[in-house]
């Protein structure tokens, strides 16, 4: 009979599972709750709950998305008094607004850039552990001709949309 994870069974299950998904050090972890650094890890590779991993990105992706909706209002803001200042010849002013317009920009710029890099490592990921999957799936039923093909087939007849 397998053993039971040290780590799901501690009265301090949530915080530490928060702690791994904040990416504190697993070592530290470990020693703040009394566990070894290696069922630490266990837990975080095999039964951290998807739903926190999922709902820390989510939190991510929202913070990024209402950075980005401020950046965006003070680019708009500052375009506009740009032209306010270009109506009155205040061309002093103008030029600061303009600098930080392009300073709104650039940030514009680097966020989106992080957030398509990050994309892409998480499509690479995915793919990985599909790949992984599947090579796992038919080494398991390579003695069953066509099963994995007839699985793969309900599976994305199941998720297919709707017509």
């Amino acid at each position: 009979m397998p053993r039971r994870c040290t780590v799901c069974a501690h009265r301090d299950r949530p915080a530490i599972d928060k702690a791994i998904i904040g990416g504190s050090p697993l070592r530290r972890i470990a020693m703040d709750h009394g566990l070894s650094e290696s069922a630490v890890r266990r837990h975080a590779s095999k039964h951290l709950p998807d739903a926190l991993v999922e709902a820390a990105e989510a939190e991510a992706i929202a913070a990024a998305g209402d950075l980005i909706a401020r950046i965006e209002k003070l680019h708009r803001e500052a375009v506009d008094l740009l032209e306010h200042a270009g109506a009155e010849r205040d061309y002093r002013g103008a030029a600061g607004l303009l600098r930080e317009g392009l300073r709104s920009l650039q940030m514009l710029a680097t966020i989106h850039a992080r957030l398509e890099a990050t994309e892409r490592d998480l499509e690479a990921a995915v793919t990985r552990e599909v790949d992984v999957a599947l090579d796992r799936l038919e080494a398991e039923f390579r003695h069953e001709p066509g099963i994995l093909e007839r699985a793969l087939r309900a599976i994305a007849a199941e998720h297919a949309p709707e017509r």
